[in-house]
């Protein structure tokens, strides 16, 4: 059995994610009236604009899941195949991010050497500068 996850976009222009095994039963319900609870009911008629078959049923859930936490530009990119916008907004823009860190300027061993030099008169002074 093959496994589907899929992204249908409503009528509203949202996007709805989910994962079958019957494809096309599935878009088939989305736009019925079998489930008017559910989030695309009153957002019909829906349409499929993006598939991606696995083999196994955890590797659909995973990837549904994924797409879940993703924005909308980046829904938008997977939908139009374009990997390098994929690429561009998976790179994380938080300050604390290690490619966006600068680390905090620190004392010079000049002056560490110099503190300790200046709490203990008895302690040898050996002084070594750094070149920035």
């Amino acid at each position: 059995m093959r496994f589907s996850t899929y992204i249908v976009q409503c009528s509203d222009e949202s996007f709805y994610t989910g994962i079958t095994s019957r494809l096309e039963k599935r878009i088939d319900e989305h736009n019925s009236e079998s489930y008017p609870k559910s989030y695309c009911h009153s957002r019909r008629p829906v349409k499929l604009v993006f598939v991606r078959k696995f083999r196994r049923a955890m590797e659909a859930i995973s990837f549904e899941k994924q797409i879940k936490r993703w924005s909308r530009a980046k829904k938008i990119a997977l939908i139009n195949n374009d990997i390098e916008k994929l690429k561009e907004l998976a790179q994380c823009r938080n300050e604390s991010h290690y490619k966006n860190y600068i680390p905090p300027k620190t004392r010079s061993a000049a002056t560490v050497t110099m503190s300790v030099a200046e709490t203990d008169p008895t302690m040898p002074v050996k002084v070594r500068l750094r070149s920035p």
